[in-house]
């Protein structure tokens, strides 16, 4: 996969899922998944998760030391997925990054079946 189809395709299952977490009430962000291997996470924790992720990913491809994302409202977390992953597919752009946007969409995909 060249590293253009793969920032295309993070973007389009980025939308996806900030779609769907954006039609989520907040009640439902606030309840937990229950396919989670935790057991004990909410839909919010695990998109929060994914951002985290998604921000590493980001800053190991810049080069640049690990971004934490901070844990704020539930009503945050599509923001903050969308946020880092634009952060990653411009870095999977700028200079290869294929083996992260793979693993990045992997995750989307987990969380939206999550979801």
């Amino acid at each position: 996969m060249d590293t253009e189809r793969a920032a295309d395709d993070l973007e389009v299952e980025t939308r996806r899922v900030v779609d769907r977490l954006r039609t989520l009430a907040l009640d439902a962000l606030a309840r937990r998944a229950d396919e989670d291997a935790d057991g004990d996470r909410t839909r919010a924790d695990l998109a929060h998760a994914t951002a985290q992720a998604l921000a590493a990913a980001a800053a190991e491809l810049e080069g640049t030391g690990r971004h934490v994302v901070p844990r704020l409202a539930d009503s945050t977390v599509a923001d903050q997925v969308a946020v880092c992953a634009a952060d990653l597919a411009a870095a999977v752009r700028a200079g290869g990054g294929e083996a992260q946007a793979a693993g990045a969409l992997a995750a989307l995909r987990r969380l939206r079946g999550l979801l």
